[in-house]
């Protein structure tokens, strides 16, 4: 009896795979080391984080909504980072709707990921 080769994902599924480690995953290191050597997350750095990741994602997408509301969310965020630097009292939920636009741009990110790379089939780089 031939030995049968253990056989591993297809191109379009580790093109994938690739991509939402080094697109969506990679670019939150900073934030998940925080959260873990400080056990907290700072406001300024969910809102710093938010503003950023939303530009970027909007921008890598081919979706004209996604940039858009990728525009959109990073100028907000910015402004709100500007203003919980200078602020005395932080309001509790920016971290929260940091952290929902943070995992909202990702999840639809990693949904358009799919369909280019799985779907119709294109490698990460190309």
């Amino acid at each position: 009896m031939a030995k049968q080769p253990i056989r591993g994902f297809s191109k379009e599924v580790e093109a994938f795979g690739v991509s939402i480690v080094f697109v969506i995953v990679l670019p939150l290191v900073p934030v998940f080391a925080e959260y873990v050597i400080k056990n907290d997350l700072a406001s300024a750095t969910a809102t710093l984080a938010a503003s950023m990741y939303s530009l970027t994602i909007g921008t890598s997408s081919r979706n004209p909504l996604l940039l858009a509301l990728g525009v959109v969310a990073g100028l907000a965020f910015a402004m709100l980072f500007g203003a919980v630097l200078n602020a005395a009292n932080i309001p509790s939920y920016t971290t929260v709707a940091a952290l929902i636009t943070i995992a909202a741009f990702a999840l639809v990110h990693a949904c358009e990921r799919w369909n280019r790379h799985a779907v119709e089939k294109k490698s990460f780089l190309g």
